[in-house]
């Protein structure tokens, strides 16, 4: 099994060769090959690196490393500038400056136009009941007053495009809400 020294040695050896190789033109040209391994071979000891075998006083030896890297040596990548960045803030902290906005601009929320909506379109319906049926108007102008049929016609011809408007405006307001949440969620 290897260890992530000797790893690291290995390597090193083959970058060391093969600038060696690169430097002399070993591996490229093979026009003189003497003058090609006697470079190497300096260039090999003077960068500390041995062959794949050598033969040293008859007794065959593997390579072994003998240059460290040092901590200036080599390609390095510049240390990655200081990122100043503001610690985000949690989801329910946004929301809440949201609300906050949105209550600043006078828009009341969608649950408020959608109630008033459903109590206008009631109270018009209802007046067309009670015209129908000429009950008295909440117990108190009877059919026979001549005040009876424009107060249900107020009701009932500004009661119906009333309702119509506050439920566009309920569901305009609920999806801008529904936006400005997915913004927020990054959605």
């Amino acid at each position: 099994m290897m260890t992530t020294t000797t790893a690291t040695r290995a390597a090193t050896a083959v970058s060391a060769r093969r600038t060696v190789a690169s430097v002399t033109g070993t591996a490229a040209t093979r026009a003189a090959p003497g003058a090609a391994s006697t470079r190497a071979t300096t260039l090999s000891r003077a960068l500390g690196v041995s062959g794949p075998t050598r033969r040293e006083g008859g007794v065959r030896r593997s390579a072994r490393i003998v240059a460290k890297a040092e901590e200036g040596e080599g390609p390095s990548t510049p240390p990655p500038a200081p990122v100043e960045e503001e610690e985000e803030k949690p989801l329910w902290v946004r929301r809440e400056e949201e609300k906050e906005l949105r209550e600043k601009d006078g828009k009341l929320p969608f649950g408020v136009y959608l109630l008033a909506s459903s109590i206008v379109a009631i109270a018009s319906i209802a007046s067309i009941f009670e015209y129908t049926y000429q009950n008295p108007i909440f117990s108190v102008v009877p059919p026979t007053s001549f005040l009876y049929k424009p107060i249900l016609g107020i009701f009932v011809f500004t009661g119906l495009p009333l309702s119509a408007y506050l439920f566009y405006q309920a569901i305009t307001s609920a999806n801008e809400l529904a936006d400005s949440m997915d913004k927020q969620d990054g959605v």
